[in-house]
């Protein structure tokens, strides 16, 4: 009994030495549109491990870089979720920030008829090369497109 005492004393505190993981990220971008990349900051603490969880309207996608680097194919309010762990993954924290992510959208018009104006947003299309190549489309005509 005697030598249990000091063993299990001794085992408590060095388990009680490690620091609980705080987990903690940023974002790069305040105003992210709609397939544009951003990386996600990771200013964890005390961690080794990461789970990310991020939401995109259609389906979460996880990933466990440290500091990923995502895009969303859908406008509106996501969540991101982080968990940070220990190696042992004995202990771990969770964070979850929302995003906005918006639309961005073109103004196509022919300057010779007034009144041809027409609007192409990101969010119709399934990629960003999509839109690209639809604004260089009229673009090759005599349209003239802007951002909005």
């Amino acid at each position: 009994m005697r030598t249990i005492v000091p063993i299990s004393l001794l085992l408590f505190m060095l388990t009680s030495c490690f620091n609980e993981p705080e987990a903690c990220f940023t974002v790069d971008a305040t105003d992210v549109k709609i397939f544009e990349a951003i990386t996600l900051n990771n200013c964890s603490e005390n961690a080794k491990k990461y789970e990310w969880t991020i939401e995109d309207g259609d389906s979460d996608r996880i990933f466990d870089d440290e500091d990923p680097l995502v895009s969303w194919s859908n406008t509106g309010e996501f969540s991101i979720r982080l968990i940070a762990s220990n190696s042992r993954e004995s202990k771990s924290d969770e964070i979850i920030n929302e995003i906005v992510i918006s639309d961005y959208c073109y103004s196509c018009s022919d300057p010779s008829f007034p009144g041809s104006s027409i609007t192409i947003c990101a969010s119709e299309f399934e990629r960003l090369q999509d839109l690209n190549f639809t604004v260089d489309l009229y673009e090759s005509g005599d349209y003239v497109c802007t951002i909005q």
